[in-house]
């Protein structure tokens, strides 16, 4: 069975192909490997024969034992065929020479000349034996150091020594390259174990990091030509072009067992094979489909008049030739083409296989079978030759190209034809981690036009652009690069395709980026049934090194084919619209920043024949003017040539970060799954994700105030800020190089403190010496250091006073890079139950409150800011907003305004004081429960978390949550629970309905925050002295963002925006919210057994009493403030609810208007 674990990947073949091997021995690099194309030249062969043999012994799934089934082996020589591809590997001594073999996986010798053993053979006690069709072998099983290149080596190989072969001419032996599976049945005794193939090997002994192969055959006339290559660990970017398609793994045999997909045949535009299942098969040499009478072969030897001939193929005339159609292959609703002169036969070969020079063969021939045995379709070399395939034993799904080969001469030939689409560089994959769904990608759409605003600052200079931040040590252009011209970019693109292949072409023909830059087609590699968060267009990434992953990125080139697409068109007098050329830039620098470490990015935009540089760092982005890159074409020709001269930190790499080694990898994966294994150890769902594999590894080194460093292992954060500018907060689970565990560490950019402000490392060191409970240890935190001195540090904001800029947006920061290391804490959905999660919300309210007599104020109480510590016990985190306290001044706002407090919501002038800190603890409290335990609520319960409307003033809102207070109109199964949130409410609503003697606002800046946090541990402590709590309540997510249903999202989005959505019954007409599904009865099963006279909460239980206490708060008028109390501040006399001070408003007025009454 083929396991579901496999990768097949195509993509073009470069437009020029080295014939030397590139070989770089380093943890990421991946290892290329030369193969020769061999040409039969020793008479004639019957290719098509031979290759019917082999799809024979395909179909019976390629598990065939020569122990058991010895009459399946055909009498047609395996090397009986015209063209094959070799590769030179040492095994034992002499060198030995291979077959390339996708359709089977074991590696084997002995075939030409015998097998020498060394000191470091080891013989087993296995037979071995392998069956190809075509040939086969017996032999015993050893294990042996292979040397594949440049004294690289793999230990303990398991290959086969063959006593005996068929088939075998001029080569030693066969590397297999297919799904390890094949390997079973192929020893004796050992009949069930299966054999690690080469990549394996690779791959378990640290010397590539991914368990991958890829493979580049390119078509050719001449021979012998080593033209091919053979890459384990990654992909050589030289070799292929193109964008590419996911498509899943073949589920029918016996195609599951190879590599193998599901596709379609049309020649034109008939229709010639449905859908069926077929394999990619380096040992066929043709492409073999279906026959029968009224079956795709039958078809299109009607449709291309062929006729048959004695070399087996199919023969056309010169006329037909120039009327053949194209033939599509369409493998996930995407179009593979074999042109008319890819379905030929190379007429310089023809006399290998019988045929006279001037004479038109076809490459595509009958299979043998009819359609329907499981295996309709082989795509051999004449497939391969025409695609670049990689097989990643990593993934689960295959992936293909969509573009054809074009060699270096038709570039060159196509040179006089500037509109001519010709493509080069590769795919760029982002994580799929980097998706999401629903109403979020609505949300998101609308937050970043609105997040775009405001972040641009120029235009300036392009030539003041490039001295300022592309610096080189020479600035001596060469000739090449002052004599380019852009005159190949076409003058009236028809779309972004026309414009990428001229830019790519005059790119590579000028020289103007060195070898070690690469272009890549980028694209976004996302679930098909899963709509991406941003709609990331085809661009160019300009990439250093070969990798195509995305995480190599390092610029972005957005192209428009009309100058008029230009948002920054100096013309509209006003500052730069946020139309898709800028969004797409934008989505494309958030996502480098997200998978990369990185301080800045440069990027390019082409509008029609205009050109402009960006640099996009954490405080906004610096733009120059436009200019005419066919009128100025050195201009864009130096900034090429700059960038290809600059380091990686020139180009925005983080010079702190490293990638990770494979045994810092390795090491930290283990940690986290030893974790996640101990069910002793408290875990979250997101523990897994932070090794996955699709972001990379980094060794980030942090230093600490008294310059200490320490390096920590990343991979994915479990917590990201997809956003360009601001703190830009990631949070990862890391793994201490030093001490040896697992840590969590936060990474983001603070802004530049002023005389009176303080770092979050400072604030932590005053507020542990004070002794306030209930924080989370810190190891380690500082400023992140640059190359040369001082810590790495935003520039955009120094641009913004720049003479005749005419963006210069209000509100930029200068920002520094900081992280901070922590001991591991643990999100609040791992509670057990909600007494826990209560426990820790106590916790945060005493916190907010010992840190008050300290002398701080958080600013920023969030659900995502009270953790768990390692023993279950709730802490507050991330003081980087927190601010000192300082009498008789007023401190700014800042914080999640999801749990912002009713009053900082209401009033946009409203300053911030600890009691709205304590009043986000409850609003975090009661949003955690509503996702987390059961309840009445909905999904547009949790709009009065997002309400939020513009004013002139500022955003207001708050007028839900000021209705939620007055009147709650949830219910939560948990009765404690219930009792609990209702008893803070409760004690919120006391705060906002004193009785006043004077305008309502200087009361409440006058209360003592001391006498709002007892009252709130007051009930914390009542209620958590009843025993009836819950012992397991905890749920998943009941509303994680997406995953509801689209009506839900489109209601959920239509309260945000504050539309009224009216819930329907049956008979459409308004209904009213469900009761909890664990309402009445269902109560009892939620809650301990311990104290059974609290079971149905009668009249004289404790909880009942409880109830009576927390819920009867008597509010006493107090004393007016004094002079000096009184706070005659933007708080104006504007009442908390949005009424006048002269017009009361109380709880039975907003529960009235609340319930419609």
């Amino acid at each position: 069975m083929f396991p579901g674990s496999y990768l097949l990947s195509f993509v073009v073949l470069a437009l020029a192909a080295d014939a030397s091997s590139v070989y770089r021995r380093v943890d990421t690099s991946p290892i290329t490997l030369k193969t020769a194309k061999r040409v039969n030249t020793t008479g004639t062969v019957d290719v098509l024969a031979r290759d019917q043999a082999r799809a024979k012994f395909l179909k019976s799934g390629g598990k065939v034992s020569p122990f058991k089934n010895a009459g399946i082996v055909s009498s047609i020589p395996a090397t009986n065929q015209a063209v094959d591809y070799t590769v030179e590997i040492q095994i034992g001594n002499p060198p030995t020479t291979f077959i390339v073999d996708t359709g089977s996986s074991n590696t084997w010798v002995g075939a030409d000349q015998s097998f020498v053993e060394t000191s470091t053979t080891v013989q087993t006690s296995d037979e071995v034996g392998v069956v190809y069709g075509s040939g086969s072998m017996t032999g015993t099983e050893f294990n042996d150091k292979i040397a594949l290149n440049n004294g690289l080596k793999i230990v303990g190989q398991s290959i086969g020594v063959a006593t005996a072969s068929t088939g075998f001419s001029g080569i030693d032996g066969v590397i297999g390259l297919g799904p390890n599976d094949l390997t079973v049945g192929t020893l004796s005794p050992d009949v069930n174990t299966a054999i690690p193939t080469i990549t394996d090997s690779l791959f378990s002994q640290a010397v590539i990091s991914q368990n991958q192969v890829a493979i580049s055959f390119e078509p050719t006339t001449t021979f012998p030509n080593t033209n091919g290559e053979i890459t384990f660990g990654g992909t050589d970017s030289s070799k292929f072009v193109g964008s590419i398609n996911f498509a899943p793994i073949t589920s029918t045999k016996p195609s599951a067992n190879f590599w193998g997909l599901d596709q379609a045949v049309r020649f034109g535009n008939t229709q010639i094979l449905a859908t069926t299942a077929g394999i990619i098969d380096s040992g066929t040499t043709l492409t073999l489909i279906a026959s029968a009478s009224k079956d795709a072969f039958a078809q299109y030897q009607t449709l291309t008049g062929g006729v048959s001939s004695a070399t087996g193929l199919l023969q056309i005339s010169s006329a037909q030739f120039s009327a053949l159609k194209s033939l599509f292959f369409t493998i996930n609703n995407v179009d593979y083409e074999f042109t008319a002169d890819a379905q030929i036969w190379p007429r310089a070969l023809n006399s290998a296989i019988g045929g006279d020079a001037g004479d038109i063969f076809l490459i595509v021939a009958d299979i043998g079978t009819d359609s329907g045995s499981g295996l309709d379709i082989i795509n051999g070399f004449t497939f391969l030759e025409r695609f670049y395939s990689v097989y990643d034993t990593a993934n689960k799904k295959l992936v293909v190209a969509v573009d054809e080969v074009k060699t270096l001469a038709a570039v060159r030939s196509e040179v006089t034809h500037p509109t001519t689409a010709i493509k080069c560089g590769g795919w760029v994959r982002f994580p799929s981690g980097f998706e999401t769904t629903g109403v979020e990608v609505r949300y998101w759409a609308l937050f970043f036009s609105q997040a775009m605003k405001g972040i641009w600052v120029g235009p300036i200079s392009p030539r003041d652009f490039m001295d300022s931040f592309m610096e080189v040590k020479k600035l001596t252009l060469p000739k090449r690069v002052l004599k380019s011209e852009f005159d190949l970019m076409p003058e009236y693109p028809t779309s972004e395709t026309e414009m990428y292949a001229g830019l790519v072409l005059l790119i590579n023909l000028d020289r103007l980026l060195p070898k070690s830059c690469v272009l890549f087609k980028s694209t976004f590699a996302k679930d098909n049934n899963m709509p991406s968060r941003m709609s990331l267009a085809a661009g160019i990434s300009v990439q250093r090194g070969t990798s195509p992953e995305y995480y190599s990125e390092c610029m972005w080139i957005e192209l428009r084919r009309h100058r008029d697409l230009d948002p920054f068109n100096e013309m509209s007098g006003g500052a730069p619209s946020t139309q898709k050329p800028v969004e797409h830039l934008g989505q494309h620098t958030i996502a480098g920043f997200t998978f990369r470490q990185k301080t800045f990015t440069l990027s390019l935009l082409l509008c029609g024949d205009h050109a402009r540089f960006l640099r996009w760092d954490r405080a906004g982005t610096i733009v120059t003017e436009a200019f005419n890159f066919r009128e100025n074409s050195s201009l864009l020709a130096e900034f090429f040539w700059r960038y290809g001269q600059m380091s990686r930190v020139q180009c925005g790499l983080d010079p702190t970060a490293e990638p990770a080694t494979h045994e810092e990898r390795r090491a930290f994966h283990a940690a986290v799954r030893a974790h996640m294994a101990d069910k002793t150890k408290s875990q979250f769902a997101e523990m897994g994700s932070t090794i996955d594999p699709n972001y990379p590894c980094y060794v980030l080194k942090v230093t600490g105030q008294n310059g200490d460093e320490v390096e920590y292992v990343v991979q994915a954060p479990f917590s990201n800020e997809d956003t360009i500018t601001g703190r830009c907060t990631r949070a990862y689970v890391a793994y201490d190089l030093t001490a040896r565990e697992l840590v969590f560490l936060k990474d983001y950019w603070r802004p530049q403190t002023g005389p009176l402000d303080r770092t979050e490392t400072q604030i932590y060191e005053s507020i542990e010496k004070a002794g306030v409970p209930h924080l989370q240890h810190v190891r380690l935190s500082g400023d992140v250091p640059q190359e040369a001195v001082g810590a790495q540090v935003t520039v955009t904001h120094r641009w913004r006073e720049l003479a005749g800029a005419h963006w210069k947006p209000e509100g930029l920061k200068e920002r520094l890079h900081h992280r901070v290391v922590q001991d591991l804490a643990f999100p609040l959905c791992t509670a057990k139950n909600s007494k826990q999660c209560v426990l820790a919300f106590r916790n945060a309210v005493e916190c907010v409150m010992a840190a008050y007599d300290a002398g701080w104020m958080h600013r920023d109480v969030s659900p995502d800011n009270i953790l768990l510590n390692a023993d279950g016990e709730g802490v507050l985190i991330d003081w980087d907003v927190g601010i000192k306290i300082i009498p008789k001044m007023a401190a700014y706002r800042t914080g999640t305004w999801r749990f912002s407090s009713t009053l900082l919501c209401t009033n946009p002038t409203a300053f911030q004081t600890t009691i709205d800190d304590l009043e986000s603890c409850y609003w975090s409290l009661l949003f955690h429960a509503i996702h987390h335990y059961d309840s009445t609520a909905t999904p547009a319960t949790l709009a009065m978390f997002n309400e939020i409307v513009a004013t002139p003033d500022g955003n207001t809102g708050g007028t839900k949550k000021a209705k939620f207070l007055a009147c709650q109109t949830v219910s939560f199964s948990s009765i404690t629970l219930d009792l609990l949130l209702d008893g803070l409410r409760i004690q919120l609503l006391a705060y906002y309905e004193q009785p006043l003697e004077f305008g309502k606002f200087e009361y409440l800046a006058a209360v003592d925050p001391k006498e709002r946090a007892e009252g709130m541990l007051w009930v914390f402590d009542k209620v958590l002295s009843i025993r009836a709590w819950p012992e397991n309540d905890t749920l998943e997510d009941r509303f994680p963002l997406g995953c509801d249903t689209p009506a839900a999202k489109d209601d959920a989005m239509k309260e945000l925006h504050g539309e009224a959505v009216p819930n329907l019954g049956a008979s459409g007409s308004a209904a009213l919210p469900p009761a909890p599904s664990s309402a009445n009865g269902a109560r009892g099963a939620h809650r301990s057994n311990e104290d059974d006279g609290d079971g149905g909460l009668p009249d004289g239980s404790v909880a009942e009493k409880v109830k009576r206490e927390i819920t009867d708060v008597e509010v006493q008028p107090l004393a007016g403030p004094s002079k000096r109390q009184r706070r005659t501040s933007a708080r104006g006399k504007q009442s908390t609810l949005g009424e006048s001070s002269s017009s009361r408003v109380t709880r039975s007025m907003v529960k009235k208007e609340a319930t419609g009454a």
